[in-house]
């Protein structure tokens, strides 16, 4: 169980300094690429970066939804949350 743990902490260590680097990194990449190659400036320039940053969270959330749904399911956890699930509230008449 321990190293399920730190194997789950380590991946939302990754996806959380992911989260907190790349849109950092998109939005000013995008910025200096439209203001030297495109030489457009002002609300167009930070629009279109603002664009990439949200698209970049989007693939960042997307790819964690993704990971989360492709983790096989063990048969010892799932077991121990039967009784989460309703099934035992039922009235025995």
């Amino acid at each position: 169980m321990g190293n399920s743990s730190a194997a789950t902490f380590g991946i939302l260590l990754f996806y959380s300094l992911l989260m907190f680097t790349l849109p950092f990194i998109a939005f000013f990449a995008t910025k200096q690429y439209i203001r030297e190659h495109l030489h457009v400036t002002g609300f167009a320039q930070t629009a279109w970066s603002v664009g990439a940053s949200v698209v970049v969270v989007n693939v960042i959330v997307f790819s964690y939804v993704w990971r989360a749904f492709r983790e096989p399911v063990d048969p010892i956890e799932s077991e121990s949350t039967v009784g989460f699930s309703g099934e035992n509230d039922k009235k025995t008449d």
